[in-house]
């Protein structure tokens, strides 16, 4: 087998436009998923609006979400049964992390508030009970004498 620059350069070639084309295939795929994400997302903003004022609606709202994630994973020509299982992890996920952190919020509301209350009540309390003072002392010991 002999070298050549020829075939060295075929093949580097070769090399380069597999290469160019794995990264437009990643670059495509990672793309299409995320917009498949911000699709989601939007999604669940909207479900969350429109059943603003129900209790419990929890199962309902994911249900709207995975069907409208479903028709617009469709639309883009992906296969939904591949995808379907990761976004309604996807979606409890965001659930939880949103409970999480609105419960977090209300708990250092409450916390500050309690502190705020504790911290009014001890300058309250300090502010009616007046400090004895030496002369207080003094002239109440002499008007108990006289």
């Amino acid at each position: 087998m002999s070298f050549s620059l020829s075939t060295m350069a075929a093949a580097i070639a070769s090399i380069s436009t597999i290469a160019t084309s794995a990264v437009t295939l990643a670059s495509t795929t990672v793309t299409v998923a995320e917009t498949i994400y911000k699709y989601g997302a939007e999604m669940i903003t909207a479900a969350e609006s429109a059943y603003d004022a129900q209790t419990g609606a929890g199962a309902s709202k994911k249900a709207a979400v995975m069907a409208a994630l479903q028709a617009f994973v469709t639309a883009l020509g992906e296969d939904w049964s591949k995808m379907a299982s990761e976004l309604s992890s996807w979606i409890d996920m965001v659930i939880a992390a949103w409970k999480s952190a609105v419960a977090l919020v209300q708990n250092i509301g409450t916390t500050a508030a309690a502190t705020a209350t504790a911290d009014a009540a001890t300058t309250v309390a300090a502010a009616a009970t007046p400090a004895a003072t030496t002369a207080d002392v003094s002239t109440g010991a002499a008007a108990v004498a006289a």
